[in-house]
C-alpha cells in the first residue's frame, strides 16, 4: 500500500471489552496504509453505526 500521511480512513467494528477498557480494533493494514506504529498519538472520532440493523 502506498503511504499517507494526511489521509483519513473509516471502517466499523465492534467494541470489544479488554481489562477496564473498552476498545475497537484497527485493521493491520489500515496502520501500515497510514504509516501508524505502536505508541502513535492518532486523532479518533466515534460513533454510533446506522447502517447497521440490531437484533
Amino acid at each position: 500500500m502506498k503511504k499517507a500521511s494526511t489521509s483519513d480512513i473509516c471502517f466499523a467494528n465492534k467494541v470489544v471489552k479488554q481489562g477496564n477498557s473498552y476498545c475497537v480494533r484497527i485493521p493491520k493494514g489500515v496502520l501500515e496504509y497510514l504509516n501508524i506504529e505502536g505508541g502513535d498519538i492518532v486523532k479518533v472520532i466515534i460513533g454510533r453505526d446506522d447502517t447497521e440493523v440490531k437484533k
